[in-house]
């Protein structure tokens, strides 16, 4: 199973230059903006660059095959996103992939998963103090792989600890899961979980860094008596480099993230949204 963290090539590359330009363009525009009564909606754009050790199962968001080498990915996700409150984003939208395993060339781009989700802040402040996020998702491969279709439930909680009131500092404590569903063909894959936790800072100007270290619990899958994966738990560390604006709407994101199984697995991430409504 891929861990949740997972060098960029050229598209990835080609993102990171093109997308701050567009943050800064949407900087420039946002004092001009009059008040509106709709809520945010935004294109939620990210590009992912991926490795993986041999014999990885990878599914739900990523939806690439069983890879019996050491692998490179490439993931480019658009999903629709509204921010209904300040506390509740609902979103849904697709995801091309393209993969390389090793001694071959990159595929060409295939619909991947289209995948819907919320995430809703059930304790929230604005000062220091306690935020409490429940998320949830699930995704489909928008073209049915050769094994037979399947659905990836997925649900989080997160735990944001402001230590001051400007929520400049604070700590960040993570959990998720995530379930697979096989439709066509007799199956089994046990859920992964997810935990982590660490700490972050802002600055004036809008830019926030955190860091954080955790594990990923993956027990093994079955899939048609053919395939048979062994469970792993999988350490990682991470970072998130993002740009807000002064109303805390995000602007620019780079994830870097490194996980140890049987060998690294490496995740770079680069983000932005595309708003047709900002506030």
């Amino acid at each position: 199973m891929r861990c949740l963290l997972n060098h960029a090539g050229m598209a990835a590359a080609l993102t990171a230059s093109l997308l701050p330009a567009w943050a800064l363009a949407a900087d420039a525009t946002d004092a001009k903006a009059d008040p509106s009564p709709w809520p945010n909606i935004y294109f939620d754009f990210s590009t992912t660059f991926s490795t993986s050790p041999a014999g990885t199962l990878a599914i739900g968001a990523r939806a690439f095959p069983l890879q019996t080498s050491a692998s490179s990915s490439l993931l480019f996700g658009a999903p629709l996103s509204v921010d209904v409150t300040d506390r509740l984003t609902i979103y849904t939208g697709p995801a091309w992939t393209r993969s390389k395993s090793s001694g071959s060339s990159w595929t060409p781009w295939v619909p991947g998963t289209w995948t819907t989700g919320f995430s809703y802040d059930v304790i929230s402040t604005d000062t220091a103090g306690p935020t409490l996020t429940v998320t949830g998702a699930f995704a489909r491969p928008i073209r049915s792989p050769i094994f037979g279709g399947y659905t990836t439930w997925s649900g989080g909680l997160n735990l944001d600890y402001a230590l001051n009131d400007d929520q400049t500092n604070g700590w960040r404590a993570d959990f998720s899961f995530d379930k697979t569903i096989f439709q066509g063909v007799t199956a089994f894959v046990h859920p992964t979980i997810m935990a982590s936790a660490g700490a972050y800072h802002k600055w004036d100007n809008g830019w926030k860094l955190t860091g954080h270290v955790g594990f990923q619990i993956f027990r093994g899958a079955a899939v048609a008596n053919l395939i048979k994966l062994k469970g792993t738990t999988q350490p990682f560390v991470g970072f998130d480099f993002e740009r807000y604006d002064d109303n805390d709407n995000k602007l620019f994101g780079i994830t870097m993230g490194v996980g140890w199984s049987r060998a690294p697995s490496v995740l770079l991430t680069v983000s932005t949204p595309l708003y047709f409504i900002r506030h």
